[in-house]
C-alpha cells in the first residue's frame, strides 16, 4: 500500500482517538503508526517506551488478526509499558476491582505503579501470590503487608491471598 495512504489512514484514526478523548480532563498524547507490516511492530517497541499506557483495540477493530497479536506480543516482551487491551465497543472507566499477581520483581512494582493510577479511589484490590508449596508463599507474607500497606496509603482496599499451586512441574533429569 502507498505510503501516503498509510499515512492518511493513520490520521484519521489519530483524530477519531482524540475526538473520543475529547472531554476527558486529564493531560494526555495520541499516537499512530503506519508503516509496512513487516516493520510495525519492532517501530513500537523503539517508539514509544516513555508511554504511561499502551491502548489497544480490540480484535474486531484490526483488518489483520495475525498482525494485532505480533504487535500485542511485541509490546508485552519489549516495550516495559502497561498494555490495555480493550473489549469491543467498551469504554475506559475507573477499575473498581482488580487483581495484583505478585512477586518481589521489576515488574509486579511497574504493575502495582500502573494499577494506582487506573482504579478508583476505594477499589478493591486483592494481591496474589502463586507458589508450590505453602512454605514458598509463607516468604512473600512480608512483601504482600508492604505491597498492602502501600496501597492502604493511597486509599484502596487491599487483601492478600496466597494460592498453592496445584500443578507440579515435572522431575528434573
Amino acid at each position: 500500500m502507498p505510503e501516503v495512504v498509510l499515512m492518511g489512514d493513520d490520521a484519521a484514526n489519530v483524530a477519531q482517538v482524540k475526538d473520543a478523548l475529547k472531554d476527558c480532563d486529564s493531560p494526555r498524547d495520541v499516537f499512530g503508526f503506519h508503516d509496512d507490516v513487516a516493520w510495525l511492530a519492532g517501530d513500537l517497541r523503539r517508539s514509544r517506551q516513555v508511554a504511561d499506557i499502551i491502548v489497544m483495540g480490540a480484535l474486531e477493530t484490526w483488518a489483520t488478526p495475525w498482525l494485532r497479536r505480533r504487535v500485542a506480543q511485541t509490546l508485552i516482551r519489549a516495550s516495559g509499558t502497561p498494555l490495555l487491551i480493550l473489549p469491543y465497543d467498551a469504554d475506559i472507566t475507573w477499575v473498581h476491582r482488580a487483581i495484583l499477581g505478585w512477586t518481589p520483581s521489576p515488574e509486579a512494582t511497574r504493575a502495582l505503579h500502573t494499577l494506582i493510577q487506573l482504579a478508583e479511589p476505594g477499589a478493591a484490590i486483592d494481591i496474589v501470590t502463586v507458589g508450590d508449596t505453602l512454605h514458598q508463599c509463607g516468604r512473600e507474607k512480608d512483601a504482600h503487608a508492604e505491597v498492602k500497606r502501600h496501597l492502604s496509603r493511597h486509599g484502596f482496599a487491599a487483601e492478600g491471598h496466597w494460592i498453592v499451586n496445584a500443578v507440579k512441574p515435572p522431575p528434573k533429569r
